[in-house]
């Protein structure tokens, strides 16, 4: 695990979790190619033992509204993010195979598979290095590879400067413009102050955040109009 926890030269670290997969994000998560095939997929899920690879996300993205008034997200991962998701795959492989996994899918739009048969997944050495070689070049164009998004963190980025971030580094949402004034009474104590994604489970950090913040407003809730001094961590 530690050897994940080190970025290396063009990729980020992350860590890898064995996820409960219970049926609906099962359903969710396994490729459609058919109703047979995805019930195939479906049918066997007391037997499927997930692996998801957590870290930052790399690239940018943006939030439009479509013609029709419903929203579109666009994302794309940067060449570092790519780098970082094959990696953990080919990672993932190595431990499914060691836990003698009878078949092993990395999930994507057209998924590849090694094993499926009846017995161990790792008993052709050739054949798993060959599956490597396609993890090592996983297609994570739009569409194809599948990335799933959780704990969304920094919509409302805090921080020094109000022409980048919404709130001021005491949780404060602040007015806009270029002098940023905050807005009396109104703060986040969430992971959107986040200036970042952490690239872990972020709850230990959000207790922080929300202890500070609930700090400030306790200082502030006398008199929400009149200046209060920061309060350091």
């Amino acid at each position: 695990m530690r050897g994940f926890l080190r970025p290396e030269t063009g990729r980020s670290s992350y860590i890898i979790e064995s996820a409960p997969g219970h049926p609906g994000l099962l359903a969710l998560a396994f490729p459609w190619r058919g109703t047979d095939a995805h019930a195939a997929y479906v049918g066997r899920a007391r037997h499927w033992a997930p692996l998801i690879a957590v870290t930052r996300d790399g690239g940018q993205g943006r939030v439009s509204q479509t013609r029709g008034g419903t929203v579109r997200i666009d994302y794309r991962l940067d060449a570092t993010g790519v780098a970082t998701l094959r990696h953990a795959l080919g990672s993932m492989a190595r431990l499914a195979r060691a836990a003698d996994a009878r078949e092993i899918v990395a999930l994507a739009t057209r998924p590849r598979s090694f094993g499926g048969g009846t017995g161990r997944a790792a008993t052709d050495g050739r054949a798993f290095t060959v599956f490597l070689d396609a993890l090592a070049g996983f297609d994570f164009r739009p569409n194809r590879g599948t990335v799933f998004s959780a704990h969304q963190m920094g919509t409302a980025r805090m921080g020094a400067d109000p022409r980048e971030h919404a709130c001021d580094p005491d949780g404060r949402v602040r007015a806009g413009g270029s002098t940023g004034g905050p807005v009396p009474g109104l703060y986040v104590a969430d992971a959107s102050l986040f200036p970042t994604a952490l690239g872990v489970n972020p709850m230990i950090t959000v207790m922080a955040i929300a202890r500070r913040v609930g700090r400030t407003v306790l200082a502030e809730g006398g008199d929400r109009s009149s200046p209060v001094q920061p309060l350091s961590s």
